[in-house]
């Protein structure tokens, strides 16, 4: 098991990116092929130092997924790393990992099909997906519903890549904080310690510290103040 604190990759949203109408376009197409739901992410193309969620299927599977540090184990993502060819598969194929399974099955990720596509040099865009009920799907279905993920796979990775290469990432992508470590940096930039932050918010001084931690990890910041500048010119916090 992959404990929370020894996951150090930096989450960023990126729904500020892609255009709302190829958001539109796909959900209705997911409810026209009877599937649940999908996800895109960016992902590099070594190592797990960033992933970038624009859709994780539901919002208690993206803080489970984060919270575990589950894309170091997700066979979808290692696949997308090594090779892009369409990927057809069950939860049961997924993972030997019991708790990435068993997470994945609760929030209806059964059955789905996964796709990737380079964004750039560093870069993978990877489209997912799912169902959580599982029935027949002719061959012709099959190459009919890769096809139009290509499609959209490649719209979204068009939006995304127009900011990257606007500004560098830091300036355009949004770290994604915790609720918990959003409001240690608020009191952080308020002028609080540690020990006040943690009365404030009734946790231990050392949970305090591990919040503000994380924040400077992720928004790659090498002390507190940095951590503060950073995000507030990122606009995490106002």
């Amino acid at each position: 098991m992959i404990k929370s604190e020894d996951v150090y990759t930096k989450f960023t949203d990126l729904s500020c990116l892609v255009d709302d109408q190829i958001k539109t376009k796909i959900d209705r197409w997911i409810y026209s092929i009877k599937f649940d739901s999908y996800a895109y992410v960016i992902v590099p193309k070594k190592g797990f130092d960033d992933l970038f969620i624009l859709e994780g299927f539901n919002a208690e599977w993206r803080r489970q997924y984060i919270e575990y540090g589950f894309n170091k184990i997700d066979p979808i993502i290692n696949k997308a790393q090594h090779y892009q060819s369409p990927n057809i598969w069950t939860s049961i194929d997924l993972s030997l990992d019991d708790q990435f399974l068993n997470c994945a099955k609760i929030h209806g990720i059964r059955y789905g099909y996964s796709i990737s596509l380079p964004l750039n040099e560093k870069y993978i865009g990877v489209l997912s997906v799912v169902r959580k009920d599982d029935y027949f799907i002719s061959n012709k279905d099959s190459i009919s519903i890769i096809g139009m993920m290509s499609i959209y796979l490649q719209e979204f990775n068009n939006c995304a890549a127009k900011h990257f290469n606007k500004a560098n990432e830091e300036q355009i992508i949004l770290p994604m904080l915790t609720s918990r470590e959003q409001e240690c940096l608020h009191w952080l930039a308020e002028g609080k310690t540690s020990w006040e932050i943690s009365r404030i918010l009734s946790i231990s001084e050392r949970t305090a510290v591990f919040h503000i931690n994380n924040c400077m990890v992720k928004l790659g910041a090498k002390n507190r103040v940095q951590a503060i500048m950073k995000a507030v010119r990122a606009n995490v916090l106002k």
